[in-house]
């Protein structure tokens, strides 16, 4: 039963980060001032760096040390799901949830899926696509991410519409789906949706407001990616099928 208005007892934030040493100090910081004075609660925002080569260890280990509430983890299996699967795999929180480190989410969406699983539910996504929903991007960009959502509906007649880089989850939920998320990369979070649906917890999407940051490169090889997401959405569906 969904109960209304709880308040957030308890929370960690995760960031995964794979050679982020030009914004990790700072995108941090903002987090931490955002919800520092928002949480009157145990919280902690953790760094889960996924086996980065430049500088984001040594920055990371120092935040953990001068910032109070921040911690710093180290996983040597590459991929932002396996960065997540250590991560929240350490945490006591009830709750959980995760932003992409350049924050290209208004911090308010993340604290609002925050308070949904407060509120009740056991897994509450960002969607770009829904009613109050946008995506800031390039058409390319746009296009090959709303046709993988209308892929997702056809092959597992799922009732999400997005699969963005923010989510929260109850820690129950968390550690009953994690020995069955085989992805270790980006499709952790769409496996993690789909088996969730299919065993039925709460998942409730929100309107989130994304952009992308033109000055930046991104560490997703788009094309490379989608037919990654193709390939093991079909291993998915074949192992569903079966069961």
């Amino acid at each position: 039963m969904l109960v209304e208005g709880s308040s957030i007892k308890d929370l960690s934030i995760v960031v995964p980060a794979f050679n982020e040493e030009l914004i990790l100090e700072r995108n941090v910081n903002r987090l931490v001032k955002f919800f520092q004075p928002l949480l009157d609660c145990p919280w902690e925002l953790i760094i889960a760096d996924n086996r980065s080569t430049d500088k984001t260890a040594k920055i990371g280990r120092r935040l953990a040390e001068s910032v109070n509430g921040v911690r710093y983890i180290y996983t040597d299996r590459k991929g932002v799901g396996a960065a997540l699967k250590k991560a929240w795999s350490s945490c006591s929180s009830d709750i959980l949830c995760y932003t992409d480190l350049d924050l290209p989410f208004p911090l308010e969406n993340l604290y609002t899926l925050c308070e949904t699983i407060s509120a009740g539910y056991d897994i509450a996504i960002g969607s770009r696509y829904v009613k109050g929903g946008s995506y800031h991007t390039n058409m390319g960009r746009k296009f090959l991410s709303r046709l993988y959502s209308y892929w997702l509906k056809i092959l597992f007649s799922c009732k999400f519409s997005d699969h963005c880089g923010i989510k929260a989850i109850k820690r129950e939920a968390f550690l009953k789906l994690m020995p069955l998320v085989n992805s270790d990369d980006w499709f952790f979070g769409t496996e993690l949706l789909i088996r969730a649906e299919k065993m039925g917890y709460a998942v409730r999407e929100l309107p989130v407001h994304a952009h992308n940051d033109s000055h930046r490169n991104s560490k997703v090889k788009l094309f490379r990616t989608m037919w990654d997401y193709v390939r093991l959405s079909f291993k998915l569906r074949w192992e569903l099928w079966w069961k």
